[in-house]
């Protein structure tokens, strides 16, 4: 994974006091990572080795646990929604999907991944039962009966059930909506996925005996998923943050999400229109009439 964010290592010195074990000869990249995120996750101080080929590490005080990346990533910021296009552009030959993200420590992880039940992980019996569960209870309230598990999957998904699927968009200012929308006190993140690797659903009848990630986009769709250009992942290890050097990461620091969404707006990308429905109209109208974010 290439990571792009902001923050200077005199920065960083001056704003976490970070310990940095470097000579004058040793190389350095131009930016590493500073991410303090009021969020269940804690704050982050970084302490880190940043000679290229060194492995670096960010403990998590809060937590008082390490998190390993191998190798320097690359780092860069995106300010504004024409720095985020710019990046866009430089991609034009490849098939890339995106995925926006409220704090910039969010990894890559399925929400079933991240749900623990007795202070232990979810397994694979687990997600089952829960999705028959679903099927059971959510029958009566569809048009039609899904065909496969995978339809199943994505309209459980769609109603916040857990499941080892991550939702992506082929639109980028779709992910930076999605990125900035909330308040938060903190960075924000948009993951750039350059991959065109497809699974067969017809191949593969049983989402739950897939053997690695890969894009899918199932039978089943709604307006919001049609108007957000939605499609999905399929992380056979749920739990498991999912990196690749086929992913970047483009950080948008805190003091620009605001102008950011209200760009987003100008441009029809808003509540109104990711949410193609009566409450969308109505959180949209209250955005835009009141004080609130």
């Amino acid at each position: 994974m290439r990571q792009h964010t902001i923050g200077t290592r005199d920065e960083i010195l001056a704003s976490t006091n970070a310990h940095l074990p470097l000579t004058d000869s040793q190389p350095l990249g131009s930016v590493i990572v500073a991410v303090c995120c009021g969020t269940d996750v804690g704050p982050v101080r970084v302490m880190a080795r940043l000679a290229i080929g060194y492995d670096w590490a960010v403990p998590l005080l809060s937590k008082g646990a390490w998190m390993s990346f191998e190798g320097l990533m690359q780092t860069k910021t995106i300010r504004s929604v024409e720095d985020l296009l710019a990046i866009v552009k430089s991609y034009a030959n490849l098939n890339v999907i995106y995925r926006g993200v409220k704090c910039s420590a969010y990894e890559l992880i399925p929400k079933v991944g991240r749900r623990r039940r007795k202070k232990k992980l979810l397994q694979p019996k687990d997600e089952r039962y829960m999705l028959s569960l679903f099927k059971q209870r959510a029958i009566a309230h569809l048009h039609r009966a899904p065909a496969d598990d995978w339809e199943w999957l994505a309209i459980a998904q769609h109603h916040r059930l857990p499941t080892r699927l991550l939702d992506w968009t082929r639109n980028p200012l779709v992910a930076a909506y999605f990125a900035v929308v909330e308040k938060h006190d903190g960075d924000s993140a948009i993951y750039a996925y350059r991959n065109n690797r497809h699974l067969s659903i017809q191949k593969h009848p049983d989402p739950f005996a897939v053997d690695r990630v890969a894009r899918i986009v199932p039978n089943h769709t709604t307006p919001r998923i049609i108007v957000r250009s939605g499609l999905f992942t399929i992380h056979p290890s749920p739990a498991r943050a999912f990196s690749s050097s086929e992913i970047d990461k483009f950080v948008i620091p805190t003091l620009q999400r605001e102008s950011i969404k209200k760009t987003l707006d100008k441009l029809g990308i808003n509540t109104a229109s990711m949410f193609p429905d009566l409450d969308g109209i109505a959180l949209h109208i209250n955005w835009l009439r009141t004080d609130e974010y």
